[in-house]
């Protein structure tokens, strides 16, 4: 660990924090929107086959697909995204949202609707909606005035950021830092995770005229390089998406101790921390007279979860909740065996996936299990039938964090 290198990083950002949120210009930070946007499509062939020799996936299969999809595409399209809402609100103050896509709850509550945001959109993703609920308190008339508060001078402190990237999946860690930079103000040291690292490079390059600027570093390390710069009277607020361990041992610190503080509410750091953590995703199955057509599609649609990064997604297909009484449940759960049986498993390349897989399996021997097992490969496992009563149970406790799901 170069921590002469890290302290110079902090150093640059430290000087550069204040500029950033009260001297740079809606029309600069448009500008440099563009530049990530032309330096992603740039390195984004490169970027994909990277991820893809990394994660051991065959080259032409569809699984190729998902390096696209979960990297340079949705990334580009955040930039793109983002990009026009500082053109809007350069114009007009604030982001532009149709009335039309704005409502009141019969509670009171304000929600206005934010995708699809384009008749494209509407082609591309039919059936799906996405709503912002607001906060009790915020009046549909008074809805601009919530927006955009960067850009309406409402922070005014500067800071430096910390972000622990994520070591899943190619478009987070830069959307961290993007996050980090345009929408809360902050100049960003992003810290790669181990797994993912070779990503690096990629984002240097796309992202290059923010380092030039002096409001972005990346660093690479272990552990340690963690734990200093979370530690470093240079960082003012902290990013992290991972496990609820790695928070835990961030925020209490390991061990017994840190268990202690933790259920005493005595955390070791006091800098703002925020995070995006594992969690055991719930899939509820609404019962009802469906078809057989119906069974296959989400028989089909809960693998597609399950399977995404071979499983290592923390939206992955946790948990089926189903109703005991429902007549189809069990033919649901034929169909979704025979679509396990029958796709192919994938390579488990996330460091620990053996273990944590063998923790539920040891724990619920009915699973069962369908496909290759060993030469780095899991087989789809699926735990039916447990207590939804014995709260304690690994499948509600745990994140499997691989190909296991349990109903």
């Amino acid at each position: 660990m170069d921590t002469q290198q890290l302290d110079h990083y902090i150093e640059v950002l430290q000087t550069n924090k204040e500029r950033w949120l009260k001297e740079v210009t809606i029309q600069e930070r448009i500008r440099l929107l563009s530049k990530a946007i032309e330096g992603m499509m740039n390195v984004s062939e490169r970027l994909v086959e990277r991820a893809v020799q990394a994660k051991k996936i065959p080259l032409g299969s569809p699984a190729v697909s998902e390096e696209w999809l979960g990297g340079p595409t949705v990334t580009i399209r955040t930039l793109r995204l983002l990009k026009e809402s500082l053109k809007d609100i350069a114009r007009f103050g604030h982001p532009q949202l149709k009335t039309s896509k704005v409502r009141t709850r019969a509670n009171g509550q304000v929600v206005a609707e934010v995708f699809p945001t384009s008749a494209y959109d509407s082609l591309l993703f039919q059936g799906f909606r996405a709503e912002v609920w607001m906060q009790e308190g915020v009046k549909k008339e008074q809805l601009f005035q919530s927006m955009a508060e960067l850009y309406r001078g409402e922070i005014t402190e500067p800071k430096v950021a910390l972000v622990l990237g994520a070591g899943n999946v190619a478009s987070i860690a830069p959307l961290d830092v993007v996050y980090k930079l345009f929408v809360e103000g902050q100049v960003t040291l992003l810290k790669l995770n181990p797994v993912n690292d070779y990503l690096g490079p990629f984002i240097e390059e796309a992202f290059q005229d923010m380092i030039r600027e002096g409001v972005l570093r990346i660093c690479y390390g272990g552990g340690d390089v963690g734990a200093y710069l979370c530690k470093h009277e240079g960082i003012d607020e902290i990013h992290i998406t991972g496990s609820h361990h790695t928070h835990d041992v961030i925020v209490y610190g390991p061990g017994e101790e840190g268990q202690k503080r933790k259920a005493e509410n005595k955390p070791l750091l006091n800098k703002r921390i925020t995070s995006e953590l594992g969690n055991v995703s719930p899939i509820i199955i609404v019962p009802g007279n469906w078809t057989d057509a119906d069974l296959q599609f989400h028989a089909e649609n809960i693998l597609s979860q399950m399977g995404n990064n071979a499983g290592f997604n923390c939206n992955a297909a946790k948990l089926l909740v189903m109703h005991e009484e429902w007549p189809l449940k069990d033919a649901f759960l034929e169909k979704l065996q025979q679509v396990m049986k029958g796709h192919p498993t994938r390579v488990a390349y996330y460091p620990g996936a053996e273990d944590r897989y063998q923790q539920f399996v040891d724990a619920h021997p009915e699973a069962v299990s369908f496909g290759r097992d060993g030469e780095d490969h899991l087989p789809w496992t699926l735990i039916p039938g447990i207590d939804s009563n014995n709260k304690d149970d690994i499948c509600f406790q745990e994140e499997s964090f691989c190909c296991v799901t349990a109903q």
